[in-house]
């Protein structure tokens, strides 16, 4: 019995010096690898009504970058806002956020250094969140009569983000072995190497999303609802509506244009409603990158560096604001 718990416990003791020595090995020779999750610091609770928001002041990480909020509980930039206005408000989830890529790098901290704007996007938010926050912010009293403009960045699970669905591609917060993955996800870059050399997370997200696109589903009527009601306010305020949808790697991946059924349909609903709508996705797919570069690691949802680049310019070549924004407070 004790030689045969010798030999047990020498098994594991090699298993553990493999696992370590792999993880090493993966560090190394992957760094662009990035382990999920946000610092807990940089939220409050229901801030906006029922949705979570940023702290003021805060510094915390998000993917393993460094992230910033100012006074105001929206992120901070180089060029910070000037309340006096007139302001850009950016309604975003965690693409908009930029997790994974500096604050500056972002596609919102580019634009910045250009336009004034604010940007309190969040990850896990949905259409419903940005409604919340925008009704904050237009009544908030240092920028009430000052957002002149709102660009709200769609990411294809905005019909759902926070609210439970069934059969998510996500880990289940009720699986038996969730608080076990859930850490080795958050510390392994081993762990997501392995876990991408047998599934294709872009396109298992595409699939997944893809459903909810139909006319008849509840997700995407409520969504349209909550949209049109955004557009409501922003007409009642003299406001200038926005929508920008986001495209996911898999889609840039295969063909835009055969791929893109979900953007297509909200912008034919949204154009409909004299909504203004522009497809990013659309004018990305004209751009001969590997399309997995523009994301980060097996990512098929978030953009890298290279990526929030490129968004940037596309923003600025569409809304031809350019420098005037900050050139009127100079």
């Amino acid at each position: 019995m004790k030689k045969y718990l010798v030999y047990s416990f020498y098994n594991i003791l090699i298993i553990i010096i493999l696992f370590f020595l792999l993880e090493i090995i993966i560090r190394i020779s992957f760094p662009n690898i990035q382990l999920p999750g946000t610092s807990k610091e940089l939220l409050i609770d229901s801030l906006y009504n029922t949705t979570v928001g940023l702290g003021s002041n805060k510094v915390g990480f998000s993917s393993g970058v460094k992230k910033t909020t100012n006074k105001y509980h929206i992120w901070k930039y180089m060029e910070d806002v000037n309340i006096k206005g007139p302001i850009i408000l950016y309604l975003g989830d965690s693409v908009t956020m930029g997790i994974g890529v500096e604050n500056d790098s972002t596609f919102v901290g580019i634009n910045s250094k250009k336009i004034n704007l604010i940007n309190p996007s969040l990850i896990g938010y949905s259409v419903k969140d940005y409604l919340n926050v925008m009704k904050s912010f237009l009544s908030n009293n240092v920028f009430k009569g000052k957002i002149k403009k709102i660009y709200l960045f769609w990411s294809l699970n905005d019909l759902y983000s926070n609210f439970t669905v069934k059969n998510s591609p996500g880990l289940k917060v009720d699986n038996l072995f969730f608080p076990i993955i859930d850490y080795v996800r958050r510390n392994s870059k081993l762990f997501i190497y392995t876990k991408n050399l047998f599934s294709d997370r872009s396109k298992i997200y595409y699939n997944y999303d893809v459903q909810f696109y139909k006319e008849s589903n509840e997700y995407f009527q409520k969504g349209l609802i909550d949209i049109k009601e955004i557009s409501r306010i922003c007409i009642s305020k003299g406001i200038n509506l926005t929508v920008f949808l986001l495209p996911y790697e898999y889609q840039l991946r295969e063909n835009y244009i055969k791929f893109n059924y979900p953007q297509k349909l909200l912008l034919k609903k949204l154009s409909e409603s004299n909504i203004n709508v522009f497809d990013i996705g659309e004018r990305l797919s004209n751009y001969k990158y590997n399309s997995k570069s523009l994301y980060l690691y097996e990512d098929g949802i978030h953009f890298s560096k290279k990526g929030h680049k490129l968004l940037a310019d596309i923003i600025e070549q569409t809304t031809g604001t350019r420098n005037s924004l900050r050139q009127s407070h100079k």
